[in-house]
């Protein structure tokens, strides 16, 4: 039998990348930052729950306001300000929800030093802005088709 003999290669391991370490002054910034994200969290919630209450009566105040009006008002004006307010309400939740989630996991990540929960944190302050960004463009979008359909109708009406 013709064995030959190889050295033995050891297995290269992958030097391990140092971790991300927070300094005690970042952990008192995040943490001061932790505790106003969850006071505008809050605001943000109460604020989603008025705007919620003012479309669930906007029906009746619009009904009231038609019969007190010289001028009828079209049927469905009520309904239609209410779902407005609605969708306001909803999309005032949602970047309040992520705030208070960041605030929350980042407060416990710090006190009890443990790095999913900052991880959890840094992704909900992720969406948060991935949340205002994509709302920003949308809106950004609405003004300049709005710009661009005025500028039509007022060379219509020439």
């Amino acid at each position: 039998m013709d064995e030959t003999l190889q050295p033995e290669v050891p297995e290269l391991q992958p030097t391990p990348e140092p971790e991300l370490l927070l300094t005690p002054e970042a952990q008192y910034y995040l943490n001061e930052g932790a505790g106003w994200a969850r006071f505008l969290g809050i605001m943000g919630f109460i604020g989603s729950a008025f705007i919620l209450i003012m479309a669930i009566f906007a029906g009746s105040v619009f009904s009231i306001l038609g019969r007190m009006s010289p001028t009828p008002m079209p049927a469905g004006v009520g309904a239609f300000i209410g779902i407005g307010y609605g969708c306001f309400a909803l999309l005032y939740f949602f970047p309040s929800m992520y705030l208070y989630q960041f605030a929350n996991q980042a407060k416990q990540g710090i006190l009890f030093k443990h790095t999913p929960n900052i991880t959890t944190a840094v992704a909900k302050l992720k969406s948060f802005f991935k949340f205002w960004g994509v709302l920003t463009v949308i809106m950004i979008a609405l003004m300049v088709l709005s710009f661009v359909f005025s500028i039509m109708i007022g060379l219509r009406s020439h």
